[in-house]
């Protein structure tokens, strides 16, 4: 019989081995522990230029005296950020973010180091034969609680404290915090900023004491001259 006091599952019950049904249910359920699928993680560090991080999953598990059997940094992890047609969603990850690490199901060490040069119509075999491994896993970022300030029947991109955000929404846009413009801006209706309309404003003419119309219409009293070529 087999020394029990040597077998680390803190699901095991005494007594299960002297049945044969017992017996194998836990050579299945000990062949699934050690094979690798979806754990909670927490990120190390992470390199944007790459898009890789270093993960430390925080859900271990312990032996038959309860003691934990902690995980290692596990590097090189690709993070899922989603793209398509040339655009990428990309994602500020800083260490202390959560989400889960997700072990894929053969060796993809090859197209980690390939991807972007695969063909869509090509195919690849596996590297080694490791399956159902984290260090093929690749890294989802994830919030367990919600975000203040998110707004009810709409999509946001926002932070956590609802302080700067844009949210879209079948009425519209809108856009929270200070925005820094590069290249130029197209509007085919009105525009107004502080209550002024972009379209339909007068300005005071100095030394003339005169008012102008809207854009493009001549000063109040006297017509405007053609500026000089």
């Amino acid at each position: 019989m087999t020394d029990k006091k040597s077998l680390g599952s803190p699901s095991w019950q005494p007594g299960e081995l002297d049945t044969f049904e017992g017996a194998m249910r836990f050579i299945i359920e000990k062949s699934f522990a050690v094979r690798q699928f979806c754990r909670p993680a927490i990120v190390q560090s992470y390199d944007p230029a790459t898009n890789r991080a270093v993960v430390k999953i925080v859900i271990c598990d312990k032996t038959m005296q309860g003691e934990i059997i902690p995980w290692g940094n596990i590097t090189d992890i690709p993070v899922m950020l989603p793209h398509t047609g040339g655009m990428v969603l990309s994602l500020p990850l800083q260490p202390g973010d959560t989400g889960f690490l997700i072990a894929s199901e053969r060796d993809i060490s090859l197209f980690k180091q390939e991807v972007g040069d695969y063909a869509a119509s090509s195919s690849y075999g596996v590297n080694t034969g490791r399956k159902n491994d984290f260090l093929d896993g690749f890294f989802i970022p994830m919030s367990m609680k919600g975000a203040t300030g998110a707004q009810d029947g709409q999509i946001g991109i926002q932070t956590k404290d609802g302080s700067v955000g844009i949210w879209v929404g079948a009425g519209g846009i809108t856009i929270k915090g200070n925005i820094n413009q590069e290249g130029g801006i197209t509007s085919t209706a009105d525009i107004v900023a502080g209550g002024k309309s972009l379209m339909n404003h007068d300005h005071n003419v100095p030394a003339t004491g005169l008012v102008s119309g809207g854009p493009g219409a001549p000063v109040s009293g006297q017509a405007v001259s053609k500026p000089p070529n």
